[in-house]
């Protein structure tokens, strides 16, 4: 038994929280006792030991080996993923894990990386409805990471809402928003966001992923709050986001933008590198940084193409 193990566990604790997310993983590597100590102990992963900022090597692979590992629990409320190299696919991995317990979620990254997430969240609370209504069981953020092209197809085929494209749907959810927001006065609140709903065709969810979310805070790296090219601004993205994290929690969140400036300093990858997976993998990789306004939801095989690809980049990992 590692001489570590020998010291009482409450001191041992202490330890382990001067530890940083690197050296935490590799003393975990060291021996099984360790590393089920470490990974099933919920009083070792806290907020401020998760997702260091801006550190380049946390990765989507890294995500994804990391998180499923660190057992359940509810004592991390606050999440902090600043200037981090993910894509949409880390983020939901990220919630997959932490959903349940967190009440405030902030996030600062790249404007096509907050447009991605618009469009994922956006299919994934619209397949969430679909099974609802259908009296299925939901399906978790894991699940849609695993088969994102499946759940696009669903509502292809389900013809959800008699829409054409994903974002005619994200507005159908900023509309159930802002019309919950701005109803009668004098009916009560869950009065009027019940028949928001049931006049689009909304339900509020029995599950609702984010169960305890109260606030969401978001910031964007690359991109002035207006957009003077006529895309995008991040106020409007923040408010898309707003609506959706909305129903997915079952209540009104309140969504505040970060505007302190970016940080242009990033640690250096780590020598040890881990190629992604390939297309025959299990999982599949929805390229990031399309326009998705225009995403048809039509079952054709040029449409799947354009959505699904494959990473071949390398990324690098702690350990």
């Amino acid at each position: 038994m590692p001489r570590l193990l020998t010291i009482e566990k409450p001191l041992l604790l202490k330890v382990l929280y001067y530890l940083n997310l690197q050296e935490l993983l590799q003393l975990a590597e060291t021996c099984p006792q360790l590393q089920d100590f470490i990974y099933n102990n919920p009083f070792v992963w806290n907020s401020h030991v998760l997702f260091p900022f801006n550190d380049s090597r946390i990765t989507d692979t890294f995500i994804q080996q990391l998180v499923p590992k660190i057992t359940r629990h509810y004592g991390i409320r606050k999440l902090k993923v600043i200037q981090l190299p993910l894509s949409w696919l880390g983020y939901l991995y990220i919630f997959d894990q932490f959903a349940h317990t967190v009440d405030h979620i902030q996030i600062k990254t790249k404007l096509t990386v907050l447009q991605d997430l618009v469009h994922h969240l956006t299919i994934f609370a619209s397949n969430l409805i679909v099974l609802q209504q259908d009296n299925h069981i939901p399906i978790t953020f894991r699940q849609y990471c695993v088969d994102a092209p499946f759940y696009y197809q669903v509502l292809s085929d389900h013809h959800f809402f008699g829409n054409q494209t994903v974002a005619q749907i994200t507005k159908l959810f900023f509309t159930t928003a802002t019309n919950s927001n701005s109803g009668n006065s004098s009916s009560s609140s869950s009065n009027r966001e019940n028949d928001t709903n049931d006049n689009l065709g909304f339900s509020q969810l029995d599950d609702p992923p984010f169960e305890r979310l109260v606030q969401w805070t978001v910031g964007c790296t690359d991109h002035l709050r207006l957009n003077q090219n006529g895309g995008d601004s991040i106020d409007s993205v923040v408010t898309q986001l707003e609506a959706l994290v909305s129903f997915l929690a079952g209540r009104q969140v309140t969504a505040i933008i970060d505007q302190s400036t970016p940080a242009t300093t990033t640690h250096s990858p780590s020598s040890s590198t881990t190629t992604m997976p390939s297309s025959s993998s299990n999982s599949f990789y929805i390229m990031t940084g399309q326009k998705r306004s225009q995403d048809q939801l039509e079952s054709t095989n040029r449409q799947r193409q354009r959505l699904v690809s494959p990473s071949l980049h390398t990324s690098s990992l702690y350990v």
